[in-house]
């Protein structure tokens, strides 16, 4: 898949979701997280969310995610709050150590991008936003705006 073929937007599409499949497992890695945890953690940097709504975003059954909260609040990649607005909820939050292991495995991308011009980080920026869009259309979910 060389980007060449008869689909060559497809082709890059995915060598991009392979590429940050590998990127992603190595910063996994390094927090010695699991799948899962991962995807709690990423899904917590948007919002704070309930267990609950976790449970349905990602696809998990709750006695798994009551396994998954505790892992990552021992590892200090998440920290629980009681909902101001109903105090029988709890919160769930990336901690702060969460969001600066994240920002620092993706720095050297971001880095890579600071240095195009203008133009090409807006094509950049344009072309993300489109996938996103596309993706939150797709599978009926969104993520809030920049």
């Amino acid at each position: 898949m060389d980007g060449s073929g008869p689909h060559p937007t497809f082709d890059k599409l995915h060598r991009l979701i392979s590429q940050y499949m590998q990127f992603s497992g190595s910063w996994r890695a390094e927090l010695q997280m699991t799948v899962n945890e991962q995807l709690v953690v990423l899904e917590l940097l948007d919002r704070p969310l309930t267990s609950a709504q976790l449970c349905r975003r990602i696809g998990i059954r709750s006695a798994s995610m009551t396994n998954l909260v505790s892992g990552l609040g021992r590892k200090c990649l998440l920290e629980r709050v009681r909902d101001p607005r109903d105090g029988r909820k709890i919160l769930l939050y990336a901690s702060k150590r969460a969001v600066v292991e994240v920002a620092r495995a993706t720095q050297s991308i971001a880095v890579q991008i600071e240095h195009l011009s203008v133009i090409d980080r807006r094509s950049v920026n344009q072309f993300l936003d489109g996938t996103l869009a596309a993706l939150s259309e797709h599978t009926g979910t969104s993520r809030p705006a920049d």
